[in-house]
């Protein structure tokens, strides 16, 4: 016998009703029902409740469920395509939402920074990760943008989420202009200077900050390298010498009155290599992949390839810097043209269909 939650959901899911304004003007409201919320039809009106009940509720004393009001706006805004995939899942992707909207949700995102915090820490990353999938590709005010700005470096999300805004932005224009030969941000030199064409569609990449990034960025992950050695000699002298200090209480044996116990296991945390990541090819080592868990560069073989190659680096860098830009199409493509060299024709073609230009496509295919 199907129970009342079972049927009250399949009547749901079949008629599959459009919501009035007011489906949802209270916590209470939002309970009852949250479970079929998924079955009605999307109203813009009723997800613009949900984010107002988590702006006004995030610091109310009363037993709500923040992340329970988030993963309701998700899963409320998703609008699943009627194609499968090969994989046989159903590919979901997000209504637009209102910028208040969005803004009500990076509001969420942002308290989770705070050092005092409503719920535990483990709640607080989850909601960030929950918020930040939602704020992919969403526009927000310039008091958020002058948000991310000040706090890119306090977590790798709020750095993704600002250089890979989706609308222009005078403000993170100005910000990237200020950190444009900052090393922090080397690794992400394309879209810095994508952000940089927003506001100067002429601006090109010199060979000079390309070689800078690249040598900040050797110097960088040797001293990374060489760290972990240290830290990776400094655990080996801990297991062996003070191993009987160091038991793993997850390891102990469950016999509490040590009757045919097993003899103890020691540990010490393993240091973690973490090593740049870059947009051309890395000659590597052959290391001990068992101690590293990921393959060394060989830096010289690396400095070779990239004085080498510098010059087609450069093009790339500013092809793929075009397509990470807020330009309008026609402007991309006219700057793209301009860029074109054949050594970068495979990047061209991945470009034209990332950007589903026709006419790149056909100017591309007059050159062959």
């Amino acid at each position: 016998m199907p129970t009342p939650y079972q049927i009250t959901h399949a009547i749901a899911a079949i008629e599959n009703p459009y919501p009035p304004d007011d489906f949802i003007k209270t916590y209470k409201d939002f309970l009852r029902v949250r479970d079929v919320l998924t079955y009605y039809q999307y109203n813009p009106k009723v997800l613009a409740s949900l984010a107002d009940m988590l702006d006004s509720l995030w610091y109310s004393k009363e037993r709500i469920s923040r992340i329970s009001l988030l993963t309701s706006i998700k899963q409320y805004g998703v609008r699943v395509k009627a194609v499968r995939e090969y994989y046989g899942r159903t590919k979901g992707l997000l209504h637009p939402f209102p910028v208040e909207t969005n803004r009500k949700i990076c509001r969420a995102f942002q308290r989770c920074f705070d050092s005092e915090l409503p719920i535990s820490r483990k709640q607080a990353e989850n909601i960030k990760v929950l918020c930040n999938s939602l704020l992919i590709g969403a526009p927000l005010g310039a008091e958020e943008e002058q948000w991310l700005c000040s706090n890119a470096d306090e977590s790798p999300m709020i750095l993704n989420r600002l250089l890979r805004y989706p609308v222009a932005s005078p403000v993170i224009s100005a910000w990237a202009g200020l950190q444009y030969y900052s090393h922090r941000y080397s690794e992400r030199r394309t879209e810095m200077v994508g952000w940089m064409l927003d506001e100067n569609p002429d601006f090109e990449i010199d060979e000079q900050t390309l070689i800078a990034d690249f040598e900040y960025l050797n110097r960088k992950d040797k001293a990374a390298v060489r760290q972990f050695d240290e830290e990776w000699e400094a655990k080996e002298i801990m297991d062996n010498e003070l191993g009987p200090l160091l038991l793993d209480p997850n390891k102990r044996s469950p016999d509490l009155f040590g009757f045919g116990s097993p003899p103890p296991s020691y540990y010490s945390d393993e240091p973690k290599l973490e090593l740049s990541k870059r947009p051309y090819r890395i000659p590597t080592l052959s290391t001990d992949y068992s101690k590293y868990k990921t393959s060394l560069p060989d830096f010289n073989k690396l400095t070779t390839e990239f004085y080498r190659d510098l010059l087609l680096l450069q093009n790339k860098t500013m092809l793929w810097a075009i397509t990470y830009s807020r330009l309008p199409l026609p402007v991309k493509e006219e700057l793209l043209i301009k860029n074109y060299e054949e050594s970068s024709a495979n990047s061209f073609f991945t470009i034209c269909k990332r950007l589903k230009s026709v006419n790149l496509l056909q100017w591309l295919k007059e050159q062959g």
